[in-house]
This record gives C-alpha cells, sequence and structure tokens, in this order.
C-alpha cells in the first residue's frame, strides 16, 4: 500500500487537460449560441410589440378622425391626416371609397409608417371582404392585424389594419 502510493501524483496529464478544455470550449460555444437565441427572440417580441401598438394606434385615429382637413377626400393633394370616421365608430363611405383608392406610398407617409407595408380591409362579420387596399399579406412574416368593430352603411363591420415589417 505504501508504494503504491509513493507512485500517484496530484498532476493531470496531458490527456486530462485536452479533455477538460474541450469540455469548457464546448460550454462556451453552448453559452453563445443560447445567449444569441434569447436576443433574437427578445428584439423579435419587440418588434412584435411595436407594431401591435403601431397598428392599434392607426385603427384607432382611423376610426375615431374625419382627419384634417375634414372633407380631405376632396383634394386628396392637401391632406394632413388621414381620418374615416363620420363620428366615432362610423365610418364615412365616400372617405373609405377614397382611401382604398388613394396611392399606397402616399397613404404610408399620411400614416407615418413608411418603412412598414400595410394591408386595410373591412370584412362583414360572416368574413365577406367590402373593401380592401394595401399589400398582399400571403408573402409577408410576421403581420400584426389590428381589428376593430364599426358601423359602415348602417351594417356592423369589422375593419382590420395590419403592418409588417
Amino acid at each position: 500500500m505504501g508504494l503504491f502510493l509513493l507512485f500517484k501524483k496530484a498532476q493531470a496529464t496531458s490527456i486530462e487537460f485536452l479533455f477538460i478544455l474541450t469540455i469548457l470550449i464546448a460550454l462556451i460555444v453552448f453559452s453563445i449560441g443560447l445567449w444569441n437565441l434569447i436576443f433574437s427572440r427578445i428584439k423579435e417580441s419587440e418588434t412584435r410589440t411595436s407594431l401591435e401598438t403601431l397598428a392599434f394606434d392607426i385603427s384607432d385615429q382611423l376610426i375615431k378622425s374625419q382627419g384634417l382637413p375634414t372633407s380631405w377626400e376632396d383634394d386628396t393633394s392637401k391632406i394632413f391626416s388621414l381620418g374615416l370616421a363620420k363620428e366615432n365608430y362610423v365610418l364615412d363611405m365616400k372617405k373609405i371609397n377614397k382611401f382604398s383608392t388613394m396611392d399606397y406610398q402616399q397613404i404610408k407617409n399620411l400614416l407615418g409608417i413608411s418603412s412598414y407595408d400595410y394591408k386595410f380591409r373591412i370584412m362583414a362579420l360572416n368574413g365577406t371582404t367590402l373593401v380592401q387596399s394595401g399589400r398582399d399579406t400571403s408573402t409577408a412574416t410576421n403581420v400584426v392585424f389590428a381589428s376593430r368593430t364599426v358601423l359602415y352603411q348602417e351594417q356592423i363591420v369589422r375593419m382590420e389594419f395590419g403592418l409588417w415589417v
């Protein structure tokens, strides 16, 4: 027994050192990958929250405001602010018709969303699309829609305003 203790040393061999180094490098690589994944999910969540807030604010403006000037649909070259309402939650058919035929880029600029794409639609409660404008969402990812219940042509309908990057 005493002879065995004489030859036992408390030093790590080069194989043990390489094994520990390999485990340490693997842990560092795993930690970096996990950090990047968490960071990208946080950024994605912030972007989505920002889009949801913006879509809701724009839909709120459209359904509660007549716009500025209040008769902007007669001359679209002098619009300061878009609004589609006759009164709160009651949409003006003439404004809707003009809005749906206006230049896409002009609407984006007036709504302050030049770096986003949008889709606007009014749908009957049975899902039938009555009016729509904007881009097609079929190829878009991470689309956020704000859906509001309003009165249009004396019917209760759903107005949706969608945004994406």
